[in-house]
């Protein structure tokens, strides 16, 4: 069979290309309109000044170096507000390849129109003076996502750190992509339902401004070796993948902006990058640090002050990410001014190896995890930094609010960077800002010289939290430092737009809902899975008002009940010993939005022991435990035993099982769990998931499927099974706990594979 790509490629081409291509119909209109173009194939070059005509339903770009070629200098290509498309209306993001439009030329001014169905929408190479206005790149290519609304999966991490031969858009695809250009203008441009939005890869002296690029499952901006531009007044909101609320906030390098390998002196001003992985993700780059070789030629200190420097990142809105909202890594001389940090996943700024760097009028507020344990979260986190500035600040309901240190890290501490450029945590100011209802204001951990003076702690637990090479730091007052005129700012920037706070109305991370290729974007209903255990599935439906009927499809005895306000729908199952793949359709005004799971239904016997000894070292001691005299025994219906720090007595499962554990003195660490069932299957295949912390095994049928008998942090782990015919087999499950946190969860998903036989 043919690759689905090449496939769609050969269906798109109704006659066999000629070897030489056929002359380009061109016609005038009137004397006061451009020429016109018609795109009726494949490869179509233009030379001149003229207005684009699209009369196919979609043309395929069969042979990847686009289906409109822009050569000519100085010219003006007018979309005439139409659409070109490179594939079917309908085919799957994944399966999107090749280019709509190539340019090519130099002061090209292309505008006006929509590319769609292509990996990428617009690429333009060496096209100095250039203009893209007014452009409508959504609906091009995206992956689809393996996370689900319960477990992340590996595989979706981005990884944005190759790009000198092109990895980004050759492989993750983007709207517009610009390389290798100087003096462009990017006004206008709005992209939805895509990866990337706009890619600059070595581009110089630039603008880009007014764009909206929301809603994208990668980078809103992705910026490589690119320097010397202004970004300013666009929305980057929701630019997101790795995110479950209450579940998982990974991002899982996701960002609204994207800075990587030498992005220096740009202006990034007055930009909303909401909602992201990260709301703006700087890394120096390996080149930077010497994990790849330096150019050939290079002088011997080429690593000297060495990252993506003395960027201006003023006046932005950087909240809600599912990680940082700012991430600026072994770089020197950056300006971070007047930008706002609310509610961020893992800490507002996250500035390892940063030396120079002034962190001044910021807004803080509620970022990071809601615990005072001294480790990263709250506000700023710095790791071997230097010479840094925090002034003037202001922090609202943080945890360890500012965290300066450092540690032994031996890979990086013997990098080419880090040689040059030295890397103790040390001389830094904490001046004149001011914590609000802080658990820790400042904390330092061997972190030497610090200069902290004139800040204010306003019902904060404790100002300041230090270790002994750390010392007290010095309170020697310095000259205030001017503060950035935002009015300034607006002067230098390009546009009109102002997209900093014009979706507040969208509120906080909890309205981060994602679908199999992204973010929802609030365009149509969305039949949301908001939380399940094994034997419950609870669905929500947005963007419908008028609910009509609710179905539930299934190969066993399901039932869907629906919430009074007719949005929320529990799926379950009405008798034990089924594993029950489902469709869940739901009838509302615009449609019938499907919902698809799996629910496991299930009588668990459960024995949980004091462990005697490390199970790794003895597991026939261990064993024993299960018929000691101080083992429990319950029945339950789901294995979702989230013991915390606790262990077994501390869950309630419900019914007698409650009172059997809430009655036994079973211990918070060494213990542990042996689970037995036994379910029928339908003919289908199976992905097994449990998740454990410490060491865990399944059997299915008697067979290992899962061994990962070892002392880890939470973590899933997967099996893929199968079964050619209905079939009742026993489950166990083994699991140990040794110390600390711990959990246990236990999931099966499957796909209906044959005609239903519920309908509820």
């Amino acid at each position: 069979m043919l690759p689905r790509i090449l496939l769609i490629a050969l269906l798109t081409q109704t006659t066999p290309p000629a070897a030489t291509p056929p002359p380009v119909p061109v016609g005038r209109v009137s004397s006061n309109e451009l020429p016109v173009v018609i795109i009726d194939r494949d490869n179509v070059d233009v030379h001149t000044s003229c207005r684009l005509v699209f009369p196919r339903q979609f043309i395929a770009d069969s042979d990847g170096n686009g289906v409109v070629q822009v050569v000519g200098d100085g010219i003006t290509v007018d979309l005439g507000g139409k659409l070109l498309r490179g594939a079917a209306l309908g085919a799957p993001a994944e399966a999107l390849d090749g280019t709509g439009i190539v340019v090519t030329g130099k002061r090209v001014t292309l505008k006006n129109g929509a590319v769609s169905g292509f990996r990428c929408g617009v690429l333009a190479r060496s096209c100095d003076g250039s203009t893209f206005e007014k452009l409508d790149l959504s609906d091009n290519f995206a992956t689809r996502l393996l996370s689900t609304t319960e477990a992340e999966d590996g595989a979706d991490w981005l990884w944005p750190h190759e790009n000198d031969n092109r990895e980004w858009v050759t492989r993750y695809g983007a709207g517009l992509c610009i390389e290798r250009s100087a003096d462009v203008t990017v006004r206008d441009l709005k992209v939805r339902n895509t990866q990337n939005g706009l890619i600059l890869d070595r581009v110089q002296k630039s603008r880009v401004y007014d764009n909206d690029c929301s809603f994208l499952s990668g980078w809103g901006l992705a910026m490589w070796r690119s320097s010397d531009n202004v970004v300013a007044r666009n929305a980057f909101d929701f630019c997101i993948r790795g995110y479950s609320h209450g579940f998982y906030n990974r991002g899982q390098d996701s960002a609204g902006i994207l800075m990587f390998e030498q992005c220096s002196r740009n202006l990034i001003a007055l930009n909303s990058a909401t909602h992201c992985g990260d709301g703006l993700f700087g890394f120096a780059g390996k080149e930077s640090l010497g994990q790849k070789p330096a150019p050939d030629g290079s002088p011997a200190d080429f690593h000297k002050r060495r990252g993506c420097n003395d960027n201006r990142i003023i006046g932005n809105d950087f909240s809600f990410a599912a990680a940082h909202g700012l991430e600026m890594t072994f770089s020197f001389g950056n300006t971070i001014a007047l930008n706002r940090f609310e509610e961020n996943g893992i800490c507002g700024i996250w500035a390892g190896y940063s030396q120079d760097t002034l962190i001044a009028f910021n807004t803080f507020a509620k970022n990071g995890p809601r615990t005072d344990g001294g480790g990263e979260g709250g506000g700023i986190n710095i790791e071997h930094g230097a010479r840094n500035q925090i002034d003037g600040n202001d922090f609202t309901d943080e945890s360890t609010t500012i965290s300066l240190w450092w540690d032994d890290d031996k890979g990086l501490l013997e990098s080419a960077w880090a040689k040059a450029n030295g890397a103790a945590s040390a001389n830094n100011v904490v001046a004149r800002n001011r914590f609000v209802r802080c658990a820790t204001a400042i904390q330092l951990r061997e972190t030497t010289g610090t200069i902290e003076f004139e800040n204010v702690f306003t019902d904060t637990k404790t100002p300041l939290r230090t270790d002994a090479a750390s010392g007290e730091p010095s309170h020697a007052a310095q000259a205030p430092i001017q503060r950035p005129s935002i009015d300034d700012v607006r002067r230098e920037s390009n546009g009109l737009n102002t997209p900093v706070g014009a979706r507040a109305s969208l509120g906080g991370r909890e309205t981060i809902r994602m679908t199999a290729f992204g973010p929802w974007s609030g365009a149509g209903p969305l039949l949301f899975l908001e939380g399940s255990s094994p034997d419950r599935a609870r669905w929500r439906l947005l963007g419908a008002e008028k609910y009509q009927s609710a179905q539930v499809v299934g190969s066993g005895p399901l039932r869907v009940a629906a919430a009074t306000d007719r949005t929320l729908f529990a799926v379950y199952g009405e008798e034990p010993g089924d594993v029950m793949p489902y469709v869940l359709r739901i009838g509302h005004e615009k449609g019938v939005s499907e919902g698809r799971g799996c629910i496991v239904r299930a009588t668990w016997r459960v024995v949980f022991f004091p462990s005697a000894c490390d199970p790794r070292a003895d597991e026939a001691l261990w064993r024993e435990g299960a018929t000691g005299a101080d083992s429990v025994v319950i029945e339950t219906e789901a294995i979702d035993f989230r013991f915390g720090n606790d262990g077994p007595s501390s869950l309630r499962p419900g019914g007698v099982a409650t009172d059997v554990l809430m009655a036994s003195k079973l211990p918070a660490d060494g213990f542990g769990t042996i689970a037995s069932t036994a379910v029928r299957f339908p003919k289908g295949r199976y992905t097994i998931r449990v998740l454990s912390d410490d060491g865990v095994r399944v059997k299915i049928d008697g067979k290992l499927v899962i061994d990962d008998w070892t002392w880890h942090a939470p973590r899933e782990s997967r099996a893929e099974i199968t079964f050619d015919a209905e079939q009742t087999v026993p489950i166990e499950i083994e699991h140990f706990e040794l110390d600390g946190f711990a959990v246990l969860r236990f999931a099966i998903d499957g796909d209906l594979v044959r005609d239903a036989t519920t309908k509820r």
